[in-house]
């Protein structure tokens, strides 16, 4: 087919995930022109490994832009985020502007938020919830799990020469 799907949906964890917050789950829905995303639990600070470590990557963004103030709250966004955020993707590429509390982008908003309200329901998905009991659906490292397996496999093939 020559057209697009009229909505793109996306999920992220932190959830089991190396020095991820313990609990901070995105859901977001995406057009042609705009960009939706909720942050289920905004009142928590997002982390992962580059944010964790005090010499890491984070740390430079925040060292190399603490003169410039517009580039450095950028670089705080990182860490905390608003509950809801809309971007205009072609006149903002690089989603530097939210529109979520602009209220000529209030219908925009809400129309974009049901979709991915249906689509939630759709798939099952009860939020924070549905995040929290992540990890009984995620295989962690032991003969039975997927880098088990591979490992048993590499094995097998390093003893036999092969």
């Amino acid at each position: 087919s020559s057209k697009h799907r009229e909505y793109v949906f996306g999920i992220h964890t932190t959830r089991g995930i190396y020095s991820g917050s313990v609990c901070y789950p995105v859901r977001s829905v995406r057009s042609m022109q705009y960009k939706y995303i909720l942050n289920l639990n905004s009142s928590a600070d997002f982390f992962n490994l580059v944010t964790v470590r005090n010499n890491g990557i984070y740390q430079q963004w925040l060292d190399l832009t603490k003169h410039e103030a517009d580039r450095y709250n950028y670089i705080l966004k990182y860490l905390r985020r608003p509950k809801e955020e809309l971007y205009n993707i072609p006149t903002d590429p690089y989603e530097l502007v939210n529109l979520a509390d602009n209220p000529e982008f209030a219908e925009i908003k809400d129309n974009l938020a049901a979709k991915l309200g249906d689509w939630m329901k759709q798939q099952g998905d009860k939020g924070i919830d549905t995040e929290m009991a992540s990890l009984d659906r995620q295989l962690m490292f032991d003969e039975n799990s997927w880098k088990g397996m591979e490992e048993q496999q590499n094995q097998k093939i390093l003893k036999s020469g092969k």
